[in-house]
C-alpha cells in the first residue's frame, strides 16, 4: 500500500509574470477594381479570378492553385 505522506504532488506549477502578447495585425489594404463595369473592393494581392467570383462571375479555369492566406 502506498504512503499518502510520500505521494507525489498532483498540482501543476503555474508560471507568474506578464502574459505574452501577439503583435498587432497589419490592416488589410483594399483596392478598388472594375470587372465588366462592376466596381468592387478586394484585398491587395487578390487575383482577378477571386474578384470575379465575388461578383458571381463564373470563369472557366484549366489550372488554378488556391493558396491559403493567413
Amino acid at each position: 500500500m502506498s504512503d499518502p505522506l510520500n505521494a507525489p504532488v498532483s498540482t501543476i506549477p503555474v508560471p507568474r509574470g506578464p502574459l505574452p502578447s501577439s503583435p498587432a495585425a497589419e490592416p488589410v489594404r483594399m483596392v478598388e477594381i472594375k470587372i465588366d463595369g462592376q466596381s468592387l473592393f478586394v484585398s491587395e494581392g487578390a487575383t482577378i479570378l477571386e474578384a470575379a467570383r465575388q461578383l458571381g462571375i463564373e470563369t472557366p479555369t484549366l489550372c488554378y492553385l488556391e493558396i491559403s492566406r493567413p
